[in-house]
């Protein structure tokens, strides 16, 4: 596990319809696009959810689920477990903040814990879905963002490619954190998949949602 903290090499992984510049970085042009619609994962308002997941950080992999409960408006209690039960991380989210509440071994780092936090910040979709951003428009890519605090959150869309495939990206302090590329959105559901990516880190995640 030393190596994760150690690593020097850094893993790119490229998905094209998430890999676009800030809007910081630049004065796009206000876009007439609709955005397209979809769901956040809690707007039924379910008691929890439940992904099929994996983890690869540098050399180690876990699989197993992820389960995500909503404890408070914009707070979610986030636990991964192995296929056999062993608990590999548990965490409190919140728009612009995460708690640690239990991180097996070396995964209890702050260094490698906040970008596990990050993960789920950029794959959980919540009620920002449903509030009137603007929709800016970037080369090929439809862009809305927000900010809380020093988190920076983008929701960006390839318009050469399907609606169903879009992307949110989690900033930190201007910094680019986690990147999510969601699939199988069809207008008024939420994705039926993600992968995460980092930037400057060898971790890869990937999630599906497990339906009732």
């Amino acid at each position: 596990m030393r190596k994760i903290l150690t690593a020097l090499w850094i893993v790119m992984i490229c998905f094209p319809s998430c890999q676009v510049a800030s809007i910081s970085k630049g004065e796009p042009v206000k876009d007439n696009d609709t955005w397209p619609a979809y769901s956040h994962y809690f707007s039924g308002n379910p008691a929890r959810l439940i992904f099929k997941s994996s983890l690869q950080i540098s050399k180690q992999n876990f699989s197993g689920l992820l389960i995500i409960k909503q404890t408070l408006p914009g707070e979610y209690r986030t636990l991964f477990t192995t296929e056999t039960g062993f608990k590999v991380f548990d965490f409190t989210i919140k728009n612009d903040s995460y708690a640690i509440n239990y991180a097996v071994g070396a995964l209890n780092k702050k260094f490698i814990a906040s970008r596990l936090a990050y993960t789920v910040q950029a794959m959980l979709l919540r009620e920002i879905a449903n509030k009137d951003f603007a929709v800016y428009r970037v080369g090929e890519f439809s862009i809305q963002s927000y900010s809380v605090g020093k988190y920076m959150y983008e929701l960006k869309r390839d318009r050469t490619l399907s609606e169903k495939v879009f992307g949110q990206t989690v900033y930190v302090k201007g910094k680019k954190k986690a990147e999510a590329t969601f699939y199988g959105s069809k207008e008024g559901l939420a994705p039926d998949s993600s992968s995460v990516n980092h930037t400057g880190f060898p971790l890869l995640a990937t999630f599906r949602w497990l339906k009732d």
